[in-house]
């Protein structure tokens, strides 16, 4: 019986690298062939190690206004409350993304079992016991990430030609977008689950997998400028023709703030926090954004520019 699996990958670090030549190796030891896509190019030692390795630009990571996602915080200095709120772009699309073309270019080849897996997957005992086995024909595992389960993932399935076909045709940016709109609160593992259930009525492993890396570590939504010196926020969504304004805050004392815009310059001297109307929404208008704080100077128009959803309000 011919197998191959059908990796995913988003591998822009060391770390991510070396892990995916891990997931390949042992691949090889147990006589699978490999189908790699990835948006970013590899080294050559990863080409060479994978039986076949697909490059695409494509990685259609959903962004304001189509789709995001709004996370918030409440913080308090000095007497003053304020709540940031940032739309963040929504990653679960792109992987969903590349399992339809990974699917779909490993249809074209001649193999009997097809087990679609993320490069960094843990290989213990449940993976490898499934990669052994013959009988998943459409077999879906869950996941487990510290305290979060799903009962159905994008981490580790198994199909035969005719499961992977229905479950590629499935796959629609269009209908994801809008299960996620009028749903918030849904997942993407939790979107996967009823279409697993609707397209291909899978079997559910009872245990679970888990991958090696999380994407999320220490990461702070609401600091865009990442000066030593203070935090900045960024309330900006012209859509909605909201005025662009900058918080600047989590500084210690008095300190004098300069900011320079090619509209106008702003100064201010006091203690955190400083909010300030820097162009108006319906006109953005912007090239240059420089902020001067306690001898840190940084030009942060690139960071404000990639902002699709972000507002806040003082107390």
């Amino acid at each position: 019986m011919k197998k191959v699996a059908l990796i995913s990958t988003f591998c822009d670090t060391q770390e991510k690298i070396d892990v995916l030549k891990s997931s390949l190796l042992k691949l090889t030891e147990l006589g699978i062939d490999s189908l790699i896509i990835t948006p970013i190019e590899l080294p050559q030692e990863v080409i060479q190690m994978s039986t076949y390795c697909f490059f695409t630009k494509e990685n259609p990571i959903l962004k304001w206004p189509e789709y995001c996602r709004v996370v918030s915080s409440v913080i308090s200095e000095n007497g003053k409350s304020f709540k940031v709120n940032m739309g963040l772009s929504y990653y679960g699309f792109a992987a969903a993304w590349q399992i339809k073309k990974l699917s779909q270019l490993a249809l074209t080849y001649e193999y009997d079992r097809f087990y679609v897996l993320v490069y960094d997957v843990l290989f213990d005992e449940t993976l490898i016991n499934a990669l052994r086995s013959d009988d998943h024909t459409c077999t879906v595992w869950p996941v487990i990430r510290g305290t979060y389960y799903s009962r159905a993932s994008l981490h580790f399935m198994a199909f035969d030609r005719e499961n992977l076909a229905k479950l590629a045709e499935s796959i629609s940016r269009e209908q994801y977008v809008s299960t996620m709109v009028q749903n918030p609160a849904e997942t993407t593992e939790g979107w996967f689950v009823k279409l697993c259930e609707e397209k291909v009525n899978p079997s559910f492993a009872e245990d679970p997998v888990t991958d090696l890396i999380s994407y999320y570590q220490d990461a702070d939504h609401f600091d865009i400028a990442k000066m030593k010196a203070a935090k900045v926020f960024v309330q900006k969504c012209n859509e909605n023709g909201f005025d662009v304004r900058l918080l600047i805050y989590a500084y210690q004392g008095e300190k004098k703030i300069i900011i320079r815009t090619n509209l106008g310059d702003h100064e201010f001297e006091g203690q955190s926090p400083y909010e300030v109307t820097i162009a108006n929404g319906t006109d953005f208008g912007l090239s240059s954004v420089v902020i001067q704080i306690d001898g840190y100077e940084k030009e942060i128009i690139d960071q404000i520019r990639e902002v699709g959803l972000a507002y806040f309000e003082i107390w």
